[in-house]
């Protein structure tokens, strides 16, 4: 749904659109996303008068994906890549297409492996038109694992109620914004990122344009459990101190829960004479208490582990090569 208020925008001036895309180990989709993005650049040249730029960021590739886009920007001048000195993960990668970038009127961000349709670029630019701010490409319907999609409900859920951003649902780096909100993004300069919460963060008019997402084109997917746990962490500490307060809530709950049970051991002790028999009852308790004071400790670890990567304030990433500078 559309989100702050939008003024059209009418002109006939020739404008700029330049597409971002990370990639690691992407060599059989690198050839098809490029093709694709030339039939996009086709036609929103005839129906928006609007002219493109390409650049690609490979995030440390161990398969030939640089060799393969080295020959595409040698090909074509409109074509800039950018190659990391090593892996330093997507949303750095993302940063690194941003700050080299040419400068353009609207920037869209679109993973690799086709699984972010480029068909449904010309709808966003539509809504651009209008004066929107900030595209987003929404999924109509989800076809995960059933594990993957409580895991991102839940993640949005904490998210909705913990953070005064406004975070649309089933949502991913596939989305159109100017050059107004580029700018806004890269004065965020944080080490640990979640782009699209940045994005969000401007506070800019956006909207949203639903698709169904297909699967992807080729090759294995580097994002697995692990990597989508260690994602979630990052954004929900960049966004939100929601965990923190749950653990003194909690905190509070066993507090007053303690206190009750004690006095009722007391009460139960002076005037029946009864007590409970038996060292494991009292272990499991013990050991519950326990577990959850270690768990307490790990979420609040997570926040200092991700101050001291701030602190640091170490460089996001290191360009090893560019073409087409």
């Amino acid at each position: 749904m559309p989100d702050g208020k939008v003024k059209k925008v009418l002109t006939t001036q020739t404008k700029t659109l330049c597409f971002i895309s990370p990639c690691l180990n992407e060599s059989e989709n690198i050839e098809l996303l490029y093709k694709k993005l030339l039939e996009v650049a086709n036609d929103v040249k005839t129906k928006f008068n609007i002219d493109y730029r390409i650049v690609f960021i490979d995030d440390g590739s161990t398969d030939n994906t640089w060799e393969m886009l080295n020959q595409i920007s040698l090909k074509n001048p409109k074509v800039k890549s950018l190659k990391l000195s090593r892996n330093f993960g997507k949303e750095n990668a993302l940063l690194a297409g941003f700050e080299n970038a040419p400068t353009c009127d609207y920037y869209v961000t679109l993973d690799a492996d086709l699984q972010d349709d480029p068909a449904v670029i010309s709808r966003m630019i539509a809504s651009a038109n209008q004066g929107f701010e900030i595209v987003y490409a929404q999924r109509a319907s989800r076809t995960d694992s059933f594990l993957y999609v409580l895991c991102t409900k839940i993640f949005y859920k904490i998210m909705l109620i913990g953070s005064k951003v406004k975070f649309p649902s089933n949502v991913s780096d596939f989305y159109l914004i100017t050059d107004k909100v580029k700018n806004a993004l890269l004065q965020m300069q944080e080490s640990v990122r979640y782009t699209r919460g940045l994005v969000f963060y401007t506070g800019f008019s956006k909207t949203g344009v639903q698709y169904d997402r297909p699967n992807r084109n080729a090759g294995k997917s580097n994002f697995n459990f692990i990597k989508l746990t260690i994602f979630m962490f990052d954004a929900i500490t960049s966004f939100t101190s929601l965990p923190v307060h749950l653990i003194s809530l909690i905190g509070l709950i066993l507090s007053v829960l303690s206190f009750v049970f004690g006095l009722g051991y007391i009460i139960l002790n002076v005037f029946s004479g009864n007590v409970f028999l038996g060292w494991g009852s009292l272990m499991a308790v013990a050991i519950f208490l326990g577990s959850v004071q270690i768990l307490m400790v790990g979420v609040v670890a997570e926040y200092i582990a991700r101050m001291n990567i701030e602190l640091k304030r170490r460089p996001k990433y290191f360009l090893a090569e560019i073409i087409n500078d």
